[in-house]
């Protein structure tokens, strides 16, 4: 069966809640036929969802800013990055070698 969200526009406890209190302004999922029940009562109204592909996506993480951190700190970075040569590059060469990766 297909599950439907609704929001209550009035205070609610039937039925179709499964006796369930559900105040005004609250959203919920209820299969089909008790959603339609509840919005032909008037007590709630279908929650209208954005398509699939409209939903929107999560910002990628921040980089990390590589010119406030020291030399030992991006050493550590370059290490776990599986960097060659860590140990002799100076803090312009880690923090090209860490924007490269």
């Amino acid at each position: 069966m297909k599950s439907v969200a609704i929001t209550f526009v009035l205070d609610s406890q039937s039925v179709q809640t499964g006796n369930e209190f559900y105040p005004s302004g609250s959203t919920a999922h209820f299969f089909a036929p008790q959603a339609d029940a509840l919005v032909k009562a008037g007590r709630a109204v279908y929650v209208e969802l954005p398509p699939v592909d409209r939903l929107p996506t999560p910002a990628p993480p921040p980089l990390p800013n590589y010119a406030d951190m020291t030399v030992k700190e991006l050493r550590v970075l370059a290490r776990d990055a599986g960097l060659p040569g860590v140990a002799k590059m100076r803090k312009a060469e880690l923090v090209a070698a860490l924007e490269d990766k």
